[in-house]
């Protein structure tokens, strides 16, 4: 009887090793995703701080340009 319960045990604990790997592997793939989102969303700031820094250059650039014409005169 003891034996029994011994083989019950020994399975119990494959079928909880079993459910655990397939729990790490699905946390694995659900940071690999976070990850995966949190890359695009600093692409996305980048690309936005970029095309800001370029409008302000341009503005600048413009503003200068629009003070030396009326020194100019």
């Amino acid at each position: 009887m003891l034996t029994g319960e011994l083989e019950k045990t020994k399975i119990e604990v494959d079928e909880i090793r079993g459910r655990e790997n397939e729990a790490q592997v699905e946390i694995a793939l659900l940071k690999s995703e976070l990850h995966k989102g949190r890359s695009k969303i600093a692409a996305a700031k980048a690309t936005e701080a970029r095309a800001e820094s370029i409008k302000s250059g341009l503005y600048r650039n413009t503003s200068q340009t629009n003070i030396s014409q009326i020194m100019s005169n």
